[in-house]
């Protein structure tokens, strides 16, 4: 997940943008719901996706081959972008030029491409779709919106605790164990600090930027805190957990003097490299475990890194956060069965396990969750299958890009000292509930 600057947006009529793809073998052919009817002649159905995606056969190239062989009239266009031009052409395709039938989101675009009327309801789709009992309640759920599906999950990611276990050793710390606590996560920086120096205890995100909140989520969920609402249109952030959660911040930063004042500039990328690098001795959340980001093998990284579930508060419940990619169903498109069964193709776990082991992406399917053999070169895919399990989402409405914006703005301001915790929890409140009513 990443969030779009706002003067991107404001130039959204002057971009749009569309390319091909490839192709290879396939995956079952149970993945689909059904077969579509077919067509009586040529038809060419576009697909807009993220750029990476076809940098490997798995998944859509594999699924275009099997869909291609049985669908000799039909023509799979995969058409990919970066992230924020894939946002851009998607709501620039109302206004003309090419049309996707299908459209890959990010988790957090999911309200607003309903609310556009660009997606189409999938409610009929789901249910006669026998898989559908494979994907998590989690994932569902936040497949809907206003109570009906608008999107099919590709594949997700989480937020994990880690550590250099370099340092854990030179501070006299078992390398192989964590702390478990927020208490501990102080005494074991405290220890790091005296013991070696030139080392931060612990850093995190806070600089102006998604990542600070994203990473800042997990202590907030564990706690039994909420962003907002179930019905996404009120505020809850501000709540006892998230004032808590923040407070933990705070802390490590003004009170215990274990996390850097520098960590206000520093983005959640720079806060990762830094651990990596042994300038920070842990890193409170980052997405996954980190092994892809490392460069290294997974016997060096195991060697070098730790990986966990985020530390618990007291009383606190284990959590964590997941964002992720969906496919969509244009509304708009003539083809609709045929993209239906494209899509679960494509997503279906025999098609798109190859892609989610070389890029460490996490499966949303109960089937790929359980592939702990598929899997094996990743050295805490086990944390990351015990994170999937109890992460909660970023709220997919249409203004999370200015909702998330107060909300580590209001992190900001409560590290940096100049507004209480509750204070600064309460204004972004009150400013995001104008947002979601």
């Amino acid at each position: 997940m990443r969030i779009r600057p706002v003067a991107v947006v404001a130039t959204l009529a002057f971009i749009i943008s569309a390319c091909t793809g490839g192709a290879q073998p396939a995956p079952s052919a149970s993945a689909a719901a059904a077969t579509a009817t077919e067509p009586t002649g040529p038809v060419t159905l576009h697909m807009f996706i993220r750029n990476y995606m076809l940098n490997q056969d798995s998944p859509l190239k594999t699924a275009k081959a099997d869909f291609e062989k049985k669908h000799p009239n039909v023509t799979i266009d995969l058409s990919p972008a970066p992230y924020d031009e894939q946002h851009q052409r998607i709501l620039l395709s109302k206004a003309g030029g090419v049309q996707p039938d299908m459209f890959q989101i990010d988790t957090i675009w999911l309200g607003e491409m309903a609310d556009q009327g660009l997606a189409a309801n999938l409610d009929s789709y789901y249910a006669k779709w026998a898989d559908r009992s494979d994907v998590p309640d989690s994932f569902l759920e936040s497949s809907k919106w206003k109570g009906s599906y608008y999107g099919l999950w590709a594949y997700s990611d989480t937020r994990t605790f880690i550590w250099n276990k370099d340092i854990f050793r030179k501070a006299g710390l078992d390398p192989e164990k964590p702390p478990a606590t927020w208490d501990e996560v102080v005494s074991f920086a405290q220890q790091i600090q005296a013991k070696v120096p030139g080392v931060a205890g612990v850093g995190f995100p806070a600089a102006a930027q998604e990542g600070t909140a994203d990473r800042w989520y997990p202590y907030l969920f564990m706690g039994g805190g909420s962003i907002l609402n179930k019905e996404q249109n009120k505020s809850l952030f501000n709540s006892a957990a998230g004032v808590k959660s923040v407070q933990f911040l705070v802390d490590l930063v003004r009170k215990y003097k274990v996390t850097p004042a520098e960590v206000l500039t520093q983005d959640a990328d720079a806060v990762y490299d830094a651990v990596l690098a042994g300038r920070y001795g842990m890193m409170l959340a980052t997405v996954g475990d980190g092994w892809a980001d490392s460069k290294l093998d997974g016997p060096a990284y195991k060697t070098k890194m730790g990986a966990a579930m985020p530390p618990l508060c007291d009383g606190c419940k284990p959590a964590s956060a997941a964002g992720g990619w969906l496919f969509m169903m244009n509304s708009k498109s003539a083809y609709k069965d045929l993209v239906w069964e494209y899509m679960t193709t494509a997503t279906a776990t025999p098609n798109i396990t190859p892609f989610e082991v070389k890029l460490v992406r996490v499966p949303v399917r109960k089937s790929g969750l359980a592939q702990a053999e598929a899997f094996k070169a990743d050295p805490y895919n086990a944390v990351t299958v015990q994170a999937a399990g109890v992460s909660q989402f970023a709220p997919w409405v249409p203004a999370y890009y200015k909702v998330v914006e107060h909300i580590y703005t209001a992190i900001q301001k409560a590290v940096q000292g100049t507004v209480p915790v509750k204070d600064a929890l309460d204004n972004a409140a009150a400013e995001v509930d104008k947002l979601v009513k």
